[in-house]
């Protein structure tokens, strides 16, 4: 009689965006802008502050994935550096902006400060999670430092989370009741 050890192991997978235009939520000085043509980025829609600041939410569904290694997020954005009634590229004042991801309880934040002058730039991140969850969310709060009005704040774009999770891989020994048998005859 021979003796057969089995491990589990697993694959890791990364998915497509989670990110859907329409489920934004918008509080405060803040709203979705349609854009037409190539404005230093692909999105087809900004999300855009004004000076009294605002915050887009998204909440996100974690139940498919049964371990999730890592959280993934990007976006494009560019600030205005208004100072009282200076144009964008005139002043010191660089917006800021501040994206927390969520994950059951636990909470990751990341600040930005934009200058105006790099354009849109990419601002990516990843969040490691510790323990499991089934929910989730992506918050966006930024505001126009320079406090001028209309809307010179901060304008972001492109905006991907993607999640890496752990898949377990095919085990023939404990997914295939048959597997045994047909090697020991």
């Amino acid at each position: 009689m021979g003796l057969c050890l089995t491990t589990s192991t697993y694959s890791k997978e990364t998915t497509e965006n989670l990110i859907e235009k329409e489920n934004w939520v918008l509080e405060g000085d803040v709203y979705m802008q349609e854009t037409i043509g190539n404005r230093g980025h692909d999105s087809s829609f900004n999300i855009r502050f004004g000076k009294e600041g605002g915050t887009a939410t998204q909440q996100l569904d974690f139940s498919a994935y049964e371990q999730v290694d890592a959280i993934n997020y990007r976006m494009l954005a560019i600030g205005c550096n208004n100072e009282g009634t200076q144009w964008c590229h005139a002043g010191t004042a660089y917006d800021e902006v501040i994206v927390t991801l969520n994950y059951g309880d636990e909470q990751w934040q990341h600040n930005i400060t934009l200058d105006y002058l790099d354009g849109f730039s990419l601002h990516e991140t990843t969040s490691i999670p510790t323990g499991y969850s089934t929910t989730g969310s992506v918050s966006i709060w930024a505001r126009d430092v320079g406090l001028w009005n209309g809307w010179y704040g901060p304008v972001t774009a492109d905006h991907y989370l993607s999640v890496t999770h752990s898949v377990p891989a095919y085990d023939p020994v404990l997914d295939d009741p048959n597997f045994l048998n047909s090697i020991t005859g």
